[in-house]
């Protein structure tokens, strides 16, 4: 009978033996192996196979360990087994037909040979915990609001250990949701939020909530029960992949080690990219597991690229500018990082400045130019510009009902989500991030002079100002809540 020779890892399988591991039977010639059998040490399809002399030795050509299904006992062939006498060096297939297992008294037939793979996972002194905190770090994220808790041990354990985390403990895992939120919305960084499963992870669902309507981009961790008790009936065990659909652009569960970084590295990027939530689920036993980094399946976690408009829509753009008597420049939340940009191209078009609600801040209120926030907290001031301007160049602004913009007028609408361009009939949208389209805009208009629009703007900020103070009088009867 032949012997055939794996070339991905050199295992030998002889038609004589069969293989143990395999369930073949002794005697089961190579082209009688259904045409899903695979190699026992590398998982190699039978194409991978080549048939060699006889006289070379069957089985793997590296030592192998052998696992009990039973008590989870490892036999190594390298070491053997004192405990049954049996020395170094011998292979599993060579051990006698009543060897059992030094621990539960299994059977041989009980026993598995463990990958290849599998053996280096298992000698790796890092585990899936270690491994997706250290990968967080390298992605940049270094901040985890959280509850600790029994399913979430290993990956509190693994902050505790990488020294680079900074770990921030809430007293509700609302707030943990809501802070990572806030964070990537102040910053434009990514956050983490890490709890418990079942309750633990509901609870996260207002704050997670709130980062899907704002677009802001967290990472939510969670902990899971043991992968043996998911289901009906499971200790604080609930679906959580169905709980977190409606509120995730990213959501899976981690069920097989080898796919750590892979699933990792896809919810950061989805996160970045998607502006949304992304949310993992690890189970206790699987965050505890060793794992070798090197050996696992990963992709690259690209940065938000930036987003050019094309050229057509740029001109009728700056045509729109150029033929407009009386624009205004309202930023929005969009426009977070861009404020000296929003500043200078209102200066080279003389153009007054409003803000949506969420935008406060992002320009310094007291600029000649800012006038204030538009919308049901605002001016009547902003308002009234709004209202008669024949021109509101929008940079990054969201329309919510809170800032009411004036749809029916002339709008120039620019915005990362195509999705959500073109609000009203005469808008002309320009796909593109505010940081590459403002400079943009810039170079394609001229520089405009609009007599007497200074004075007026002073005169707006110096109603409303006054009207604050008055508002504000400590005085005032009755008290201002």
């Amino acid at each position: 009978m032949s012997h055939w020779r794996c070339s991905v890892c050199g295992y030998i399988y002889d038609e004589e033996i069969g293989e143990p591991s395999t369930k073949t039977k002794p005697g089961t010639r190579f082209d009688e192996l259904p045409e899903n059998w695979r190699c026992p040490v590398c998982a190699a399809e039978k194409s991978a196979f080549s048939q060699i002399p006889e006289s070379e030795t069957s089985g793997p050509a590296l030592s192998m360990i052998w696992r009990c299904t039973v008590c989870n006992y490892r036999y190594n062939e390298d070491t053997g087994e004192p405990a049954t006498n049996t020395p170094p060096d011998t292979r599993f297939a060579a051990l006698p037909e009543d060897w059992r297992c030094p621990v539960c008294g299994a059977a041989r037939a009980v026993f598995v040979m463990v990958r290849k793979d599998t053996i280096t996972h298992e000698q790796s002194e890092k585990t899936v915990s270690d491994v997706i905190i250290g990968e967080m770090v390298s992605a940049g994220i270094d901040l985890i609001f959280g509850l600790p808790g029994t399913s979430s041990l290993g990956l509190v354990d693994a902050i505790r250990k990488n020294g680079k985390v900074r770990y921030i403990v809430v007293r509700h895992e609302e707030a943990a949701a809501m802070a990572a939120s806030a964070y990537n919305k102040l910053t434009g960084r990514i956050a983490a939020c890490l709890t418990i499963a079942g309750p633990g992870a509901t609870n996260l669902a207002t704050g997670l909530y709130d980062a899907k309507e704002d677009r802001a981009s967290v990472l939510s961790l969670n902990g899971q029960v043991e992968v043996q008790y998911t289901g009906e009936y499971g200790m604080q065990e609930i679906d959580q992949d169905a709980f977190f659909r409606p509120i995730t652009v990213y959501n899976n569960t981690l069920s097989d080690r080898k796919m750590t970084l892979l699933l990792l590295s896809r919810a950061i990027r989805y996160a970045r990219i998607r502006h949304g939530v992304a949310q993992l689920s690890i189970p206790n036993d699987i965050q505890k597991q060793p794992l070798d980094p090197s050996i696992c399946r990963r992709e690259v976690i690209i940065p938000e690229p930036a987003v050019i408009p094309d050229a057509k829509a740029l001109k009728e753009a700056a045509e729109a500018i150029e033929a407009a008597e009386n624009p205004v420049v309202l930023a929005g939340f969009g426009a977070y990082d861009d404020g000296a940009a929003v500043l200078r191209f209102a200066e080279q078009i003389d153009a007054s400045i409003l803000t949506t609600y969420r935008a406060k801040g992002i320009l310094p209120e007291d600029h000649p130019r800012v006038i204030s926030v538009l919308g049901s907290v605002g001016s009547p001031q902003a308002r009234l510009l709004a209202e008669r301007a024949d021109l509101i160049i929008c940079f990054g602004v969201g329309f919510s009902k809170f800032t009411n913009v004036p749809l029916e007028s002339r709008i120039i609408q620019v915005d990362t989500n195509p999705l959500r361009l073109g609000v009203g009939s005469q808008t002309i949208p320009l796909w593109g991030t505010c940081s590459e389209t403002i400079p943009l805009l810039s170079q394609m208009v001229s520089k405009k002079t609009r007599p007497g629009l200074s004075d007026e703007i002073a005169g707006m900020k110096k109603a409303w100002f006054d009207q604050l103070d008055l508002e504000a009088d400590p005085h005032a009867v009755p008290i201002r809540p």
